[in-house]
């Protein structure tokens, strides 16, 4: 309560008093009373008063205690007032009742951590507030705010306002409201705020006795991310004009919060050699040009000075400003460009294969903000002559209709600039007619070089070796040229040109179609074919010497190889055996023994064949042959003989013969005698047995037992007589 204030304690009898018991006395000798000050007497009139303090007033018949207090009485807890309470059969209880003079509340001023750039923030600010007692604490709805006009003190007549989200406090800084229910103040800085507010907001709260307190809030908002600047280098000619790309805008250079593009902050150059901006944003450059920006849309032009020499040219610096201040810089530079250049192409590949050239791959841009453009890269005719421009040089040849020289076709891909040439069909060497190109940089500058292909000669042609085999006196032939080969698939061999090395020729220089050795035969070329057919003498047997012949390509390049017949005699055959046991399969290498005409003029084993005993060789056309009591004789793939006895047969069995063919039909025979042996007798040694085990112990145990009871038997029997 406060100082001259009245108070009503709860009633201490009653449903809902401050006291509780059965048949609680509220008149009489026995009623409710008040104690006197420091006895245990209930005071006369229930009426006591604390000097300096006040009056406790006690209503016996309603139990209600009131307390009022002195005008003067100092801050905190008073003297207590002891009351007593008697039930129907006279017991009694007492307690206290104590006034409190609470102090003023205190409201301490708030801030918090710095909040997001233009993000809304959020503050209780009761939250460090605190009533001047428990008893008295501070009331949300008294919550008020001040107008910014609203000057000390700051109490509820000054401080009225409960702002809302639409109808918010608004200040220099932002806008606030109030949520009544929480007391969560909300506050939205400006867009282009940041910092400390410079109009922290004043608010008023009172507590349960209408005691008030004022605080301020006081708030901070970061930055936004500061802006950043980027350069840009672009190309122009003597004379010429050229736009920046756009400083400020959604793709312009800068980026940053809100670039101001008006004003003081607007975009701006700077005058060369300061940080101060130009006055007019107009900037010439002595000798080389002129910048010039226009603030509201961020582009800057220059215009180059007619003479300005190539090369890169003095930067102007431009600066841009954000919503909250915040600036960058960065800097525009224009570059003369050189004229391009143009390096003459080279190009060597195989014989009639396309060559692929990429003729701008060695040419050079003037500087690589003005780039080569492929699109303008162009031909030029064969009849045009120096120089080379755009204006005799607008070929684009295809490959439906190429660029025709002595030499070949030439087209190009427009959209990579890979040209390719297609050589003449027998052309070899460097090109007899370079041909001409122009390409432009993105200035249209043209420059001019020329292609020189060359193509390699084709891989010489290969002759290797033939030979033949053939029996005494039969003519043999061969193709010539079978295995020999071209060097290229457009140049073959020409048949006509095959010439045999007679008797003193040396390769290349040969002539002969016939050539007639002594004692080894005669060798006849057909020229139509380029067979050669070799006639041995009737009694020449073995390998003649090689005989050289040559032969040219298309392009008359001559190779040599040679040519070696080989006349054999039959081959010879061995007769073959083979032992193994009663009952036990033999497998017999019948080649194993045998000698072919030549190692070139092998068996052929697909025609092995056996004969039965009723054949005779070589009219033989059996792959097995049973001999009855004996075994079967049968034909393995890989040239073996597989003998199979029958299981009784033993000693030499029949012989069979066999043939067989070599690789030029040459027919022999031979036998095979194959030989069984008995099996080994196993041998038993008479008079003598194994040691004894299983069944023969329980024949002994048996006797045993059959012992022991014809004693036990016989006992029994004596030892009645006895008795």
């Amino acid at each position: 309560m406060l100082p001259g204030g009245t108070i009503s304690y709860t009633t201490i009898t009653g449903t809902s008093g401050l006291a509780t018991g059965t048949g609680l006395v509220t008149s009489g000798a026995g009623a409710t009373c008040l104690y006197a000050p420091n006895t245990t007497t209930c005071d006369a009139d229930n009426v006591v008063t604390i000097n300096g303090q006040g009056t406790f007033t006690l209503d016996p018949a309603t139990g209600v205690v009131t307390y009022v207090a002195d005008p003067g009485v100092t801050q905190g807890t008073k003297t207590s007032i002891t009351y007593r309470v008697t039930d129907i059969v006279g017991q009694t209880a007492t307690s206290t009742l104590t006034p409190i003079i609470p102090p003023p509340p205190v409201a301490l001023n708030d801030t918090q951590a710095v909040g997001a750039y233009d993000t809304n923030q959020t503050i209780s600010p009761l939250g460090n507030d605190s009533p001047g007692a428990q008893s008295a604490p501070l009331v949300l709805s008294s919550l008020k705010f001040c107008p910014t006009s609203a000057t000390a003190p700051f109490t509820s007549t000054n401080c009225s306002l409960v702002p809302s989200q639409g109808s918010p406090l608004v200040t220099a800084d932002g806008k606030y409201w109030v949520n009544p229910a929480t007391g969560v103040v909300t506050f939205d800085p400006d867009a282009d705020f940041s910092g400390t507010v410079i109009q922290p907001v004043q608010y008023v709260v009172a507590d349960s006795l209408g005691q008030q307190t004022s605080a301020k809030i006081t708030l901070s908002v970061s930055n936004p991310p500061a802006p950043v600047a980027t350069p840009q280098t672009k190309s122009v000619l003597p004379g010429g004009t050229i736009s920046y790309t756009t400083i400020t805008g959604g793709s312009g250079l800068a980026t940053g919060t809100g670039l101001v593009t008006s004003g003081a902050g607007a975009t701006c150059l700077y005058t060369p050699n300061t940080t101060t901006c130009d006055a007019d944003n107009v900037v010439t450059i002595n000798g080389q040009g002129t910048f010039t920006l226009d603030p509201a849309t961020g582009v800057v032009t220059y215009v180059a000075d007619p003479g300005v020499a190539p090369g890169t040219k003095t930067s102007i610096t431009y600066r841009v400003t954000d919503i909250v201040g915040q600036t960058a810089t960065s800097t525009l530079t224009p570059i003369v460009p050189p004229p391009p250049v143009a390096v003459n192409d080279t190009n060597i590949d195989d014989y009639d294969t396309n060559q692929l050239i990429t003729p701008m791959a060695n040419d050079r841009a003037g500087d690589q903000s003005a780039p080569l453009v492929v699109s303008s890269l162009r031909f030029c005719p064969t009849s045009a002559t120096a120089p080379f421009t755009s204006t005799n040089c607008s070929l684009v040849p295809s490959q439906v209709n190429p660029l025709i020289t002595a030499d070949g076709k030439y087209w190009v891909d427009p959209a990579t600039g890979v040209v390719t040439f297609d050589p003449d069909a027998g052309f070899i060497g460097v090109v007899t007619v370079p041909i001409h190109y122009v390409v432009a940089d993105v200035f249209a500058r043209v420059v001019s070089a020329t292609i020189t292909p060359e193509v390699l000669p084709p891989a010489p042609p290969t002759a290797n070796p033939t030979e033949t085999f053939g029996v005494r006196g039969e003519v043999q032939v061969s193709d010539l040229l079978a295995n020999d080969a071209p060097g290229h698939l457009s140049i073959p061999l020409v048949l006509s040109t095959v010439r045999l090395c007679d008797v003193g020729e040396t390769a290349p220089s040969c002539s002969a179609f016939r050539v007639t050795v002594t004692e080894i035969g005669e060798y006849v070329l057909d020229p139509a074919t380029g067979n050669i057919s070799f006639t041995p003498e009737s009694d020449f047997i073995g390998t003649a010497d090689p005989l050289p012949y040559v032969v040219e390509d298309q392009m008359g390049r001559a190779v040599s190889s040679t040519h070696t017949p080989t006349v054999v005699d039959p081959p010879e055959l061995s007769n073959d055996s083979g032992k193994s046991e009663q009952g036990v399969a033999q497998i017999i290498s019948i080649f194993g023994n045998d000698t072919p005409a030549n190692a070139g003029v092998p068996f052929d084993l697909t025609t092995l064949r056996l004969c039965r005993p009723t054949d005779t060789p070589p009219a033989c056309s059996q792959t097995s042959v049973a001999i009855a009591g004996e075994g079967t004789y049968s034909i393995n793939g890989d040239g073996t003989v597989t003998f199979t006895p029958e299981p009784e047969f033993v000693g030499v069995a029949t012989p069979i013969a066999y043939v067989v063919e070599d690789v030029l039909g040459q027919v022999v025979w031979a036998t095979i005698h194959p030989t069984v042996t008995p099996r080994p007798e196993v041998i038993t040694i008479a008079g003598q047995k194994l040691p004894m085990t299983g069944s023969d112990a329980l024949a002994y145990v048996g006797w045993a037992v059959l012992l022991f009871s014809a004693g036990f038997a016989m006992e029994l029997l004596r030892r009645r007589r006895l008795s």
